[in-house]
């Protein structure tokens, strides 16, 4: 997970009225929750550049129907409480982070993840190293 980047998108994120759409506790809880799947589910990245991330969404979506029948949910990231709430939090974080992926980085990434200062520093790919060209 590009989590400089990430931080910094959701930061850039404005409402119609021109203020900020996430404050920041919610921007740390945002990344917070994909630290969580990346821990029990895999990097977000290699997510995103297989399928961007559909697979994992649907594997963390949890249905009304689904707590009803008392099934299992399809993900791996243990949930302590309501799990059908659990489980959308942790969608609506990875849906975020695959739009984020959408908007600055839609190709795949080199080396399955850019580092974090590059990204900081450079959003339209990977630098040229000096004497490369």
């Amino acid at each position: 997970m590009m989590e400089s980047a990430f931080r910094n998108h959701l930061r850039s994120q404005l409402r119609w009225d021109g203020r900020r759409r996430f404050q920041e506790s919610t921007i740390q809880n945002r990344i917070s929750n994909c630290k969580n799947v990346e821990r029990h589910e895999g990097d977000l990245d290699h997510h995103f550049d297989v399928d961007r991330c559909h697979n994992l969404l649907h594997r963390l979506t949890y249905s009304a129907a689904d707590l009803d029948m008392k099934r299992e949910p399809n993900h791996n990231v243990p949930i302590d409480g309501d799990i059908r709430n659990g489980s959308a939090t942790l969608k609506s974080a990875v849906k975020l982070y695959a739009e984020f992926r959408q908007r600055r980085f839609p190709k795949a990434l080199l080396n399955d993840q850019m580092p974090d200062t590059l990204v900081r520093n450079c959003s339209t790919g990977p630098p040229v190293t000096p004497g490369a060209w």
